[in-house]
């Protein structure tokens, strides 16, 4: 088995990163996907990237997601917000 990751998985491993980290600087993507700057209006931040929009001052959605699912796993109303920016 080789040692590195297909390109599928080395940029989904890149959009966990960027979503993660609620970045939604375009040098993460483009570290995995050449041409990814084509995507950005500025050449820097993708406003498209939604890590940063679950991501917020007001906290972090995915860890409130997640941790309702672990309280109560039947529950059905865990969501995390996405709006445009």
């Amino acid at each position: 088995m080789a040692n590195y990751l297909s390109f599928a998985e080395a940029y989904t491993a890149g959009l966990r990163d960027i979503i993660g980290t609620g970045s939604d600087d375009v040098g993460t993507p483009a570290y995995y996907r050449r041409g990814a700057h084509e995507y950005s209006d500025d050449q820097h931040t993708l406003s498209g990237a939604f890590g940063h929009r679950l991501l917020t001052a007001n906290g972090n959605q995915l860890e409130e997601v997640v941790g309702r699912i672990e309280r109560d796993p039947a529950h059905r109303r865990g969501f995390a917000l996405v709006l445009a920016a």
